[in-house]
Order: structure tokens, then sequence, then C-alpha cells
């Protein structure tokens, strides 16, 4: 999907969108128009951001208005090389949202590079593996329907307008929904990660709040519901485990509940609404946590963290948290968090987590941090991104919509 320099003052959105009609790119008109911000977005959070979502939306209701796209018929994958009549249809609906603007060979049914290409870019903006197979999954997606993208890029716009006004000069930005974290200052990034969010069971809220505390070397008070569903269970199938997860047991949660040995548990008495103890797991190399967590102010006790896990981080679906927010990199989300506070940089951050000692550090300024949920955006050159609604959020906004 390469995008096209225009001139945004010398466009029309109608003969951007009629361009649609004879083939052109879907970014263009995306790009046509994210280059300025009218007063129509003022009071709108990250207006320029909202702007690009709306046009996309305006984009998308053209494509609806010119018949939407046929569904790719089933079938076995399809890849480069293979020659198939469905691959007619693959290209069609890919030309229709500006994936493939490529010219047809002699042989139509051909599976070419430049379809190779556009399939890639889909499945790149879907957060599939860009394989260029038209796999299962690829093709699903590309049957979703024009009018239900439209119905998300409603949705996803309805949550951008409950935000507040004003984001604030320095922000962290946490996507649940493409599992990745940005800081961003005076409306430029900063800083963008993948991360691990939580699973569909136990999701990530959304919500803002305020960065006030980092903690170096971390102790973990593992939730209650983590205790009775995982560990408990753990603990009794495997009696040593606990102790070789370094994790403690306490007969309640005063700070001077006594320390109980796990053998003297009865974990296989365990049951929801009935765990009287305190589990909590030494600062160190195995702490569930790693080396930093990230505090702010929540009534569901979700924090962003480090952890001691990094082959989750390869897979294109990071969902496997039981709601708090995982960190690919955490030293170096801390090195820019912290890049105005006086004296902090790599060598500080190296220090405080070599060794096991736990550390509190206050911000000097509080900066502002958002979970959100957006299965949909549009980037500043125009791309605009979908991805599937794990959490059912997306759904259940249009039944309660609809009812």
């Amino acid at each position: 999907m390469a995008a096209l320099p225009l001139n945004p003052r010398r466009i029309t959105l109608a003969r951007c969108l009629a361009g649609l009609l004879i083939g052109r790119s879907v970014v263009l008109c995306l790009v046509a128009f994210s280059a300025i911000a009218p007063a129509a977005y003022a009071g709108v959070p990250d207006a320029l951001s909202y702007q690009r979502l709306d046009t996309a939306l305006k984009v998308y209701r053209s494509i609806e208005q010119d018949g939407g796209w046929a569904p790719v018929p089933p079938g076995p994958p399809l890849s480069v090389g293979s020659r198939d009549a469905r691959v007619t249809s693959i290209r069609d609906r890919l030309r229709s949202t500006g994936d493939f603007n490529g010219e047809v060979r002699a042989d139509a049914f051909f599976f070419g590079a430049a379809l190779d290409q556009a399939v890639r870019r889909f499945q790149q903006r879907h957060g599939f593996v860009a394989s260029g197979i038209v796999n299962e999954r690829t093709q699903a997606a590309m049957n979703v329907s024009v009018a239900d993208r439209i119905r998300q890029l409603n949705i996803v716009r309805n949550r951008w307008q409950q935000l507040p006004d004003d984001l604030g000069g320095k922000y962290v930005w946490v996507n649940t929904s493409a599992a990745t974290i940005e800081i961003f200052e005076r409306g430029q990034p900063l800083l963008s990660m993948r991360t691990i969010v939580g699973h569909p069971s136990r999701p990530t809220p959304s919500m803002h709040s305020e960065i006030t505390q980092l903690i170096f070397n971390p102790p973990w008070v593992v939730p209650t519901t983590i205790a009775i569903e995982d560990l408990a269970p753990r603990q009794h199938s495997d009696p040593g485990y606990l102790g070789r997860s370094h994790i403690r047991v306490y007969e309640g949660w005063s700070e001077d509940a006594r320390e109980l040995d796990p053998a003297d548990v009865d974990w296989g008495s365990i049951r929801p609404g009935h765990f009287p103890y305190r589990l909590r797991q030494d600062p160190g190399p195995w702490n569930s946590l790693g080396r930093v967590k990230v505090v702010f102010a929540n009534d569901e006790d979700i924090f962003v963290h480090d952890t001691n896990s990094k082959f989750l981080f390869d897979l294109p679906v990071r969902n496997f948290s039981s709601g708090c927010v995982r960190l690919e990199n955490a030293a170096l989300f801390v090195e820019v968090l912290m890049r105005h506070e006086s004296g902090w940089d790599e060598a500080r951050i190296q220090r405080l987590t070599e060794h096991d000692r736990t550390q509190y550090v206050q911000l000097a300024e509080p900066v502002p941090i958002y979970l959100v949920y957006m299965t949909s955006w549009v980037t500043p050159n125009g791309i605009v991104h979908f991805r599937r609604d794990v959490y059912g959020a997306d759904e259940s906004a249009v039944s309660l919509a609809t009812n």
C-alpha cells in the first residue's frame, strides 16, 4: 500500500473517494487528509489520530456504496506459484482496499509475486504473520464484510471520544488489542514495543491513570484469584512447587502475619471464596514481575512490569497474562520514561537491577497512562489496521447499541 504524495489543501474528500472507483489506493485518501487537523476536530483527543480514523470511516463507507467486496470462496491454502480460479477473487478483494494495485498477468488464475506482496501487506495490517499464504485465518479476515469493518471503525471512534481532551504533554499508551505500549511526548512517539496483555478469560481492563512510582526488584504479592485458580492446584499436585519458585506463604494479610510451611497447608481443600493466606514471591531473577514494576493507581491491581519469560513476545497474538501488562524491554522503557529526570540513564538502571534489593522510586512528575482497547487504527502513513475482537468488547458495544 504505497502512499502517494498529495497536497491535502488542494484535493477534496469527494475527489479522493471518487478515485477508489478506478482502483486507486485507499491510502491515497488517508494520507491526503491526515496531514492537517481542521477546526472540526478541536477538543478531540489526539486530533490527527482521530482524523485519520474518521477519514478511514468515510473511505470504507464509499467502498460500501460501491458494492463492497465479494467473499473469497472456500478452498485449500494458496501462495505464490499457485494456480487456481480463486486467485481472481483474492486479487479483487485486495484491490478494493488498496492492498493490491498491480496489473493482471495474461494468466489471471496465477498467484504471482505482486499478489504475494499484497497478501503480506494485508496480513501485516491485520496482525498476522506476513507469510504470503492465504490460509483459513487470512481468508476469514478477507471475508469480514465492509459493513462489519465500518461498525468496527465506528466503535473505535466512539472510544476515542471518551478519552480526556488533553492526553498530556508526555504519556504512555497501551493498546491491549494490539498488545503494544508506546511513550509519546508532544504528540511524537518516543518508544514503541511489544507487550503481553490479559488473556480473554482475564482481560486487561481499559482505564486511564498516572504513573507515580517505579519499583526495582519488586516482590510479587500474588493476587487471590491467581493463588486459588493457578498456584494452589499446582502446589497440591507438586508439593515442592512454591519452594522452588521462592514463594512464601503467610497466614494472613497483616504485616506481622506468621510465615507458614507450605507443607502445613491443605492445598486440596482450597476453594473460591475461602483463601485466608497471602502468597509472596521474593525478588530475584525468578520473580514473575522481573526487575521492574510500574505503578499507577487503579482499583483492579493492574500494573505494567518486566518479565523473566521473553519467548512469548515473538508471537503475533500476545494475550497470555492474568490482566497486567508485561514489557518486552523494561530497562529501555524506564530509560525513555525517565529521560528528563536528573541522573537517570542506562547505567543507573543497570545498577538498580543487578542485585535483589527492592528499591522504590517516586516520579518527580506523574506521567499519564492510558490502557485502551482499539481494534482499529490508522498509522500516520495512512495504513488502516484491524485486529480481532478477542475480548468481545466490540461485539458487546454493538449489542448495547441495538438493544
